[in-house]
């Protein structure tokens, strides 16, 4: 009976995978791409050409060199480095993640750049310390053996994401409340319906690893999915000069509510480097449908502690900045009949070194221009 407890706690027990050793081949100390889960070691690639699991089998399984990393909560991947070791390089402190790799030189070594995207579940709190070229998407079984490539995982929210060590080129497409998070840079963040029709891709150079999130409708009354706790440097990606910008550019987007239900809110954000402007967009209240029980229309999502700062006038010169509340809804069809519900608003802002606000419609819409 010890025997096998131990071997049960071996086996759950959080673990520490060590990578990118240079010059190094072999060595008991340091994962190459061709070292799997084992009873020695449960953390290990996968390589996808030719595989039959259901990762593979969903993501893509014909490139060559592809590879994903399955971790769970307290697991992490330490990064040898010929300067600087990179302690903590992946922190997964809850849920289930999986990373992406392509091995672009072949050398069955990890090198910096070759971790290309991210699934995660629902209760997923991940921290990694390098720049992403593709997207992070709440995809994944809890358990982390099934992905789905067009329809996101929902619960009860996305922990964190903690991305300040390089940018992130891609989305976070998120199918639960993201309860907090802190990138240096991130093109978008779209939660719930916000999500739906965009593509996303964990190979972002190869066939295989892309996808698009189907329509989503929420169940009736249920309210969109919110966005809180956000630190962001920068916001969209940065456009080359001569700027030229007619919009903003870049989004933090909640998603709309189920018939008759609340949309999505968006609270205590900080954006505090962007520079070519962005929106942060509340979710529509769901139309009201008498068929489905909803009689009245749900109230659009609000905006509460909205922080922006750290640009200079000039720096911001021919800018914009979008925040706007969900609308409420009211969904007059020929079938359906309902109230309007009430309109989103705008709670507490702070806006430093940015000019003053030029225009604003109450709950509905506000925009900072520079002048």
């Amino acid at each position: 009976m010890p025997s096998t407890i131990e071997a049960l706690e071996a086996r759950i027990a959080p673990a520490t995978l060590f990578i990118g050793k240079p010059g190094v081949s072999n060595d008991p100390h340091d994962a190459e791409y061709s070292d799997t889960p084992s009873a020695a070691s449960k953390l290990g690639f996968i390589k996808m050409q030719g595989a039959v699991d259901p990762i593979s089998t969903a993501v893509g399984n014909t490139d060559a060199n592809t590879y994903y990393l399955l971790l769970k909560g307290g697991d992490s991947v330490d990064l040898f480095n010929s300067t600087q070791p990179i302690q903590g390089f992946i922190q997964v402190k809850s849920g289930a993640v999986i990373a992406f790799f392509h091995d672009v030189n072949g050398n069955n070594e990890f090198d910096r750049g070759e971790l290309t995207g991210f699934a995660i579940s629902d209760g997923a709190n991940v921290v990694f310390k390098d720049s992403l070229q593709g997207d992070i998407v709440e995809n994944l079984s809890k358990d982390g053996k099934t992905i789905s490539m067009d329809t996101l995982s929902t619960g009860s929210g996305v922990r964190s994401l903690s991305f300040r060590a390089g940018d992130v080129a891609g989305n976070v497409l998120a199918g639960s409340n993201l309860l907090g998070g802190s990138f240096n840079a991130v093109d978008g963040i779209f939660a719930g319906t916000a999500a739906n029709g965009k593509t996303f891709d964990f190979f972002p150079s190869l066939v295989s690893g892309n996808g698009t999130i189907a329509t989503l409708v929420p169940a009736p009354g249920k309210a969109g999915i919110s966005i809180s706790n956000l630190i962001v440097d920068r916001v969209g990606i940065v456009q080359t000069m001569p700027q030229i910008i007619n919009h903003p550019v870049g989004s933090i987007q909640a998603g709309d509510g189920g018939a008759g239900g609340v949309g999505g809110n968006i609270s205590n954000i900080q954006v505090v480097g962007d520079t070519d402007g962005f929106n942060v967009l509340a979710g529509k209240g769901g139309d009201g449908n008498t068929i489905l029980g909803r009689v009245n229309g749900g109230a659009g999502g609000t905006i509460n502690g909205l922080y922006i700062s750290g640009l200079s006038d000039i720096g911001y010169a021919g800018k914009s900045v979008r925040a706007q509340p969900g609308h409420d809804q009211c969904g007059c069809g020929w079938r359906v009949a309902g109230w309007h519900g009430r309109p989103g608003r705008l709670g507490h802002e702070h806006l430093c070194g940015l000019p003053q606000v030029v225009r604003k419609r109450a709950a509905e819409e506000q925009r900072l221009f520079a002048r």
